[in-house]
């Protein structure tokens, strides 16, 4: 008996071609889907680790009388560092350098981790004084890394021969009026933001030139005078949108921020007040400057550098002032 073609019959090129073309258009699909889903899932876990960072500050502050978790070593006077070399730093700079230093000898066990000359660690590195309250070791630490933070993520897993103090960075940036002054008080300056024109070098900060002027202060959650309204802690970059990974005070960046409340939420940087000048508190215009990402940290739209102020960064009026939800406080500048 003859058989049928159809009992022997497998896919013709045609049906091969087709069943592909299907499972690509499938993927084509799926994958933007499942992409924008890795995203979400990421900012999510960026949020909870501020929430995280959030409890952590504010129950270092119920064991130190409603202290703002910050460097507390002074100039001057003998540190209670175990470590020899520790112990006596001449100036309020030295000082909070010798207690980060302090810090990560004790975290990591290894008493070799040397001096850091020029080190400002208020900076990227908020999170040292209160580590024991986050609850994990230093390069373990996920509540201060934001999970796409692909440069801080490499620089903590990637091997090193020696000391390097860039892997316990922190994903998140405090405002400077948690550690310092809000404003200039008659010849005392306070920290404030600082580009280097001379040789066209960004800096983060720029330190008090006033000889005796204190470098950082204790400042106490109560002197914030509107929790909900007033920025604590922010994601230096947006990082959840795609790129380009835009510096937080380009006005279209979208970063998570902290408030002081506790309160974790995304926030357009142009919503924001524009913020003030710290050492020139009667200006009514807001702190300028040009920021430049370095290495991966982060994207510039302009190949020079972005021209930006600084936003909550530099809120007017410092820990009494507004960011969101209200206008600015009038520290005294002129009204247009």
């Amino acid at each position: 008996m003859r058989r049928t073609r159809s009992e022997n019959a497998g896919f013709t090129l045609i049906e091969l071609l087709v069943v592909i073309a299907i499972i690509a258009l499938l993927i084509g699909v799926l994958l933007p889907a499942l992409a924008k889903a890795r995203q979400t899932g990421k900012l999510a876990v960026c949020q909870s680790n501020y929430r995280q960072y959030g409890v952590a500050a504010a129950s270092y502050g119920t064991d130190f009388r409603g202290v703002i978790p910050s460097y507390s070593w002074r100039g001057g006077e003998r540190s209670d560092s175990p470590y020899p070399d520790l112990q006596f730093p001449e100036n309020d700079r030295i000082a909070v350098m010798f207690q980060a230093v302090s810090i990560l000898r004790e975290a990591t066990g290894d008493a070799s981790i040397p001096i850091q000359s020029g080190w400002t660690p208020m900076m990227l590195y908020n999170h040292l004084p209160m580590l024991d309250y986050l609850g994990a070791s230093l390069l373990d630490e996920k509540v201060t890394v934001c999970p796409a933070d692909e440069y801080r993520k490499e620089l903590r897993e990637q091997p090193v021969d020696g000391f390097n103090r860039s892997r316990y960075q922190t994903s998140f940036d405090i405002v400077p009026a948690a550690f310092s002054d809000d404003q200039k008080v008659g010849t005392r300056e306070t920290i404030s933001q600082l580009e280097l024109n001379s040789v066209g070098t960004y800096q983060n900060v720029r330190l008090p030139n006033t000889p005796g002027s204190p470098f950082v202060r204790q400042r106490k959650f109560l002197e914030v005078a509107y929790p909900s309204s007033k920025v604590y802690g922010y994601d230096t970059h947006q990082r959840h949108f795609g790129r380009p990974y835009i510096y937080f005070a380009i006005p279209d960046a979208r970063v998570p921020v902290m408030m002081f409340d506790g309160s974790v939420s995304v926030r357009l940087t142009r919503d924001a007040n524009p913020g003030f000048q710290p050492n020139d508190p009667g200006s009514p215009e807001p702190t300028r400057f040009r920021h430049r990402p370095f290495g991966i940290e982060g994207d510039a739209l302009d190949p020079g550098g972005d021209e930006v102020i600084g936003y909550y960064k530099w809120t007017r009026g410092g820990l009494r002032g507004i960011d969101f939800g209200g206008s600015e406080i009038n520290t005294g500048q002129p009204r247009p």
